[in-house]
């Protein structure tokens, strides 16, 4: 259940432009951004954690698993 969406895109299509909806587009946009940035891209776990931590915290987070 963790597989990157990304990674499940590029194998179901994404590589035909006609098969993304406006959001893949935007999201794939936004991911070549980051990439040229030279900036690294988060792996599921990370995402988790900032997700927890700017809803309040990963303790709070943790707490509840």
């Amino acid at each position: 259940m963790k597989a990157h969406r990304a990674e499940t895109a590029s194998q179901s299509g994404a590589d035909d432009p006609t098969a993304l909806s406006d959001a893949d587009r935007k999201l794939l946009a936004l991911r070549a951004k980051i990439v040229a940035s030279g900036r690294p891209l988060l792996d599921w776990d990370e995402v988790e954690r900032e997700v927890a931590e700017r809803r309040g915290g990963v303790a709070d987070a943790i707490g509840r698993a």
